[in-house]
């Protein structure tokens, strides 16, 4: 637990990065990681996690000592250690996140007159700030009512950008790489293009467009929350699950102390078992195991 004593702090709570709850926990990365794409239907951005990418990712590496390869960190609130506690359901989990709700995620409490204060603090400028936009916006419709029809009419119109198409399609393969954990697993290699055509023909469908191309600008952030939360169908993850369990079988018949620990070890020095096991999953209605 001492990899916690020096508090992360995230929109105004306290927060833990997945190699931090694995220490805690007396697990891996690897293992939180599973359990987060196995159970993704409970989990909840911005209640139960926050993802770091981009400019976010590199401010926070400035503070915190980070593999160089890595990017994009996961944050877990005390909410999501809960989850985590409870699909990993072991003594051992249950009583570290009693320890780190005792000690680390409620480590202050606001009394009753300062919560008031600040409570009533915070509606007053927001009446004021309210008033002032009111009276604004009055004048701008009033005085510009032609300019705002050709703006809104250019809002629905315009597409995303080059940048923000690179953006997007960025992200995707961030996102199908980690719902195999690595591009390296012989469920990506098998499985992977299927999530990628089943994504965007899901994205399509939701933004009805054609490409995601034509993704109207003013829909940018819309579509960026879509892809990140994306999540491929039960069939699809089971048969990823499926080709993945039989190249640990696979590898099983080649090494007698395999155990799941060097499944990329074993990848890295022995590339062509994988490819063995590959074409004979894509040439072969049996299964190879």
């Amino acid at each position: 637990m001492n990899d916690i004593t020096t508090p992360i702090e995230k929109n105004n709570q306290r927060v833990l990065t997945s190699y931090q709850l694995a220490e805690a926990y007396g697990t891996d990365n690897k293992a939180i990681s599973y359990n987060f794409n196995g159970n993704k239907e409970h989990f909840t951005a911005g209640k139960h996690y926050f993802v770091l990418t981009g400019d976010e990712m590199r401010a926070f590496r400035d503070f915190h000592d980070l593999p160089k390869n890595l990017n994009k960190i996961y944050l877990w609130t005390e909410s999501g250690a809960l989850l985590h506690a409870k699909s990993l359901n072991t003594g051992k989990a249950w009583q570290v996140y009693e320890f780190l709700v005792d000690t680390y995620f409620r480590y202050k409490e606001l009394t009753a007159d300062k919560a008031i204060a600040e409570i009533s603090e915070a509606l007053a400028e927001a009446d004021t700030t309210i008033t002032n936009v009111i009276a604004l916006s009055s004048d701008i419709f009033a005085e510009n009512e032609e300019l705002l029809e050709l703006l809104k009419e250019k809002q629905y119109t315009d597409v995303v950008s080059y940048g923000e198409q690179r953006t997007l399609k960025a992200l995707t393969k961030e996102v199908i790489t980690d719902i195999f954990v690595s591009k390296y697993t012989a469920a990506f290699r098998i499985v992977g293009q299927s999530a990628y055509n089943q994504l965007w023909g899901d994205f399509r469908s939701h933004f009805t467009v054609n490409s995601y191309r034509c993704t109207p600008k003013y829909r940018f952030d819309e579509a960026y929350h879509f892809i990140e939360c994306w999540e491929p169908s039960m069939e699809m993850l089971d048969k990823a699950n499926e080709v993945d369990d039989g190249f640990q079988r696979y590898l099983a018949r080649y090494f007698d102390d395999y155990d799941n620990d060097n499944y990329e070890q074993l990848v890295a020095e022995y590339p062509e078992i994988l490819e063995d096991y590959i074409n004979a999953v894509r040439s072969s209605s049996e299964r190879p195991y």
